[in-house]
C-alpha cells in the first residue's frame, strides 16, 4: 500500500492528534473520497466507538478513543465499494516512538507496552537510565491501543511501506 491511505493537512490532522488522517482499516483514501456517500453506518457499526466522521463526514479513524479490533463491522456495513476483502491485512500501519517518550528523560512509563496484545513493543535495558522502549514492525498491527495509552502522545502510525500486503 502506499501512503495514498493517509491525507495529511492543517485541520484534518486534529482528529487524529498524531498528524494524519487515519481511514478505516481495509479502505484507501481513494475509496472514501471516490465512493463513500457519507451515510454514517460504518462509524455507527463501530463496536470501539473510533470511526468518526471527518473531512465531508467520510470516515477517520481516532484513536485517542481507543484501539481497532479488525472486527470488519464497518466493511460488512458499507453498501458502497470503500471497503476490500476483510480476510486481507487492513492496512499497513505501525508505530513509532518519537524522542518526546517519557523515557527518554528518564521517567519509567510502559503503558504503550503494557497494552500492546500482540507483544510488538520490548523493552530495552541498554539505554540508560530506565530503558527504552523498541517497536518490532513485523509484529505490529497498527490497532492504535498504544496511542491511546501513551499519556504524552509520544507514538504516531505510519504507513510501513515494506509490509507485505
Amino acid at each position: 500500500m502506499s501512503a495514498a491511505r493517509f491525507a495529511t493537512s492543517g485541520r484534518r490532522s486534529v482528529l487524529t492528534g498524531r498528524g494524519a488522517v487515519i481511514r478505516p482499516p481495509w479502505s484507501t483514501e481513494a475509496s472514501v473520497m471516490e465512493k463513500c456517500t457519507s451515510c454514517g453506518d460504518c462509524v455507527a457499526a463501530c463496536p470501539e466507538a473510533i470511526l468518526v466522521p471527518g473531512p465531508g463526514r467520510t470516515p477517520v479513524v481516532d484513536f485517542r478513543q481507543g484501539e481497532c479490533t479488525f472486527c470488519g463491522r464497518c466493511a460488512e456495513t458499507c453498501t458502497e465499494a470503500v471497503f476490500t476483502d476483510v480476510s486481507e491485512r487492513p492496512w499497513t500501519l505501525v508505530a513509532s516512538i518519537d524522542p518526546g517518550c517519557m523515557m527518554t528523560s528518564g521517567i519509567s512509563c510502559q503503558l504503550c507496552r503494557d497494552s500492546c496484545e500482540e507483544q510488538a513493543l520490548r523493552l530495552d535495558f541498554t539505554q540508560r537510565p530506565v530503558g527504552r522502549i523498541v517497536i518490532k514492525a513485523e509484529a505490529c498491527t497498527g490497532c492504535g491501543a498504544c496511542l491511546a495509552t501513551c499519556p504524552v502522545d509520544a507514538i504516531t502510525l505510519s504507513p510501513n511501506e515494506t509490509a507485505n500486503v
